[in-house]
């Protein structure tokens, strides 16, 4: 895809107040002369109404216009940073995702990072191999920087669970981990951390599907076209740049930053493992939100937590470890819990069990997912390594054939009055977790308003030098 054009490219000549918005725009004479339809001129009529919400979200209407070339279809997503919606680009004849963010200043100052990180991305993928979301424009529009992308596939959350959670094939699990991998080692070697890698924040490109027909589930949907992108660069981080003290979702949270050790690539690695095990099993590996229980987790499937890494926690002043350890490093765990909270626990399974280690795919793959999932970030493999595991020079079994894929004809749909989306879209293109649907509860803290910096102090480089755990 051709690299995005922000507002700036157009240069001081030829911008155009907007008489309904106060906002300069460029001025393409092309557009200015179009004629306006019913919804545009109800759009002129809302000249005196709120455009905002108490939240400070944009009142989006269907039909009305985001400048005269994007005109609203349809709301495709919701979340902490603003609203995505399908629009028709009446330029370029197309549909296109825009990420309206909220007007409240530390979104705006959020998504104004977030529009030069993908201006960074973009000028430094010449051959457009960094497999990052590339941004097509960007303005602002009534006080609402709008993200203007391509638009895409459902996200692998939303394949999975509109699949029943049924787990992907160890075919497409390698065929998707080479490609996150590949991205994960553009970034960092740009020197720069997404911190926040999970499913919600892959998306198909195209995530068109067909069924898959076998005795043990009766039949799963297999997605036809297995290329993916990262999108979301909302909370990545520079690694000269200041280092908020919490980052990544709770699924998706590497020890060191639980243990308030500090954080930097490795994070991303234990992200990328945490992606890759649930999209073999089906089921997030931590689901929890309690930080006490997370540790417990990660023990019952990795073994006992560096000593050192509890200690290391334990000198922090106002260190979370303090109250997760004796003072000889040992998890204070159940202690106290809840009933529910210690079953979780004593239900996780080592991680050499989730795998048939009788199968040489499945051996590689383990041994791919332990070295990604190592306690100690300074031991974890970078990404640029992963790839030359020998996970990714063998071909996993098949679990389906042409043979046993069911063909569906497609149904004509009759024409639409105005620009509809097509069938299989859907994706918030970042800033939302979806619920998960074990035993989750809302976090006290939210979790996004850390991530963001608004409360968080930097902390030193990650914490390391401790024996290796085996798995």
């Amino acid at each position: 895809m051709a690299a995005g054009r922000g507002m700036h490219d157009f240069g001081e000549q030829g911008l155009l107040s907007n008489r309904y918005g106060g906002e300069k725009r460029p001025y393409k004479p092309e557009l200015q002369t179009q004629k306006l339809d019913d919804f545009d001129q109800r759009q002129r009529r809302r000249m005196d109404e709120q455009w905002d919400d108490a939240d400070g979200h944009y009142i989006i209407q269907v039909g009305e216009s985001l400048l005269p070339q994007y005109k609203i279809m349809k709301i495709i997503g919701e979340g902490t940073f603003g609203k995505v919606t399908q629009c028709w680009d009446r330029k370029e004849k197309k549909y296109v995702a825009i990420k309206i963010i909220k007007s409240i200043q530390k979104y705006r100052d959020a998504a104004r990072v977030e529009i030069e990180i993908l201006k960074d991305i973009q000028l430094r993928d010449e051959n457009h191999e960094s497999g990052v979301i590339s941004l097509l424009e960007h303005f602002d529009f009534r006080g609402h920087y709008c993200l203007v992308f391509d638009l895409l596939g459902m996200s692998m959350y939303d394949f999975l669970r509109q699949n029943s959670y049924r787990a992907f094939s160890l075919y497409e699990v390698q065929i998707f981990a080479r490609q996150l991998l590949q991205t994960v080692s553009f970034l960092h070697a740009m020197d720069l951390i997404h911190t926040d890698l999970k499913l919600e924040n892959i998306l198909f490109v195209n995530s068109d599907w067909q069924y898959h027909r076998h005795s043990k589930h009766g039949r799963s949907r297999v997605v036809k076209q297995k290329d993916i992108v990262v999108i979301d660069l909302g909370s990545a981080t520079y690694e000269q740049e200041h280092h908020a003290t919490i980052v990544s979702t709770r699924h998706y949270r590497a020890p060191e930053v639980v243990l308030g050790l500090g954080w930097s690539y490795p994070c991303d690695i234990w992200s990328v493992g945490c992606i890759l095990l649930e999209l073999f099993t089906g089921d997030a590996t931590f689901q929890t939100h309690e930080n006490l229980e997370h540790l417990a987790m990660m023990e019952g499937i990795f073994g006992k937590i560096p000593v050192s890494m509890a200690l290391s926690s334990m000198s922090e002043r106002r260190g979370p470890a303090n109250k997760f350890f004796t003072p000889d490093g040992n998890l204070l765990w159940p202690d106290k819990a809840p009933q529910e909270n210690i079953k979780a626990v004593e239900n996780m399974r080592p991680l050499r069990e989730l795998f048939n280690m009788e199968r040489e795919d499945h051996r590689q793959f383990h041994d791919l997912c332990r070295t990604l999932l190592l306690y100690e970030p300074a031991k974890r493999v970078r990404a640029a390594d992963a790839l030359e595991h020998r996970f990714f020079k063998i071909e996993p079994e098949r679990e389906y054939t042409d043979a046993s894929l069911l063909q569906y004809p497609d149904v004509p749909i009759p024409p639409p009055t105005m620009p509809q989306a097509p069938m299989q879209m859907a994706s918030v293109y970042g800033g939302q977790t979806a619920y998960r649907p074990v035993r989750l509860v809302h976090q006290a803290v939210n979790d996004d308003a850390l991530r963001t910096g608004a409360v968080a102090q930097a902390r030193a480089g990650p914490g390391g030098g401790v024996k290796e755990m085996v798995c």
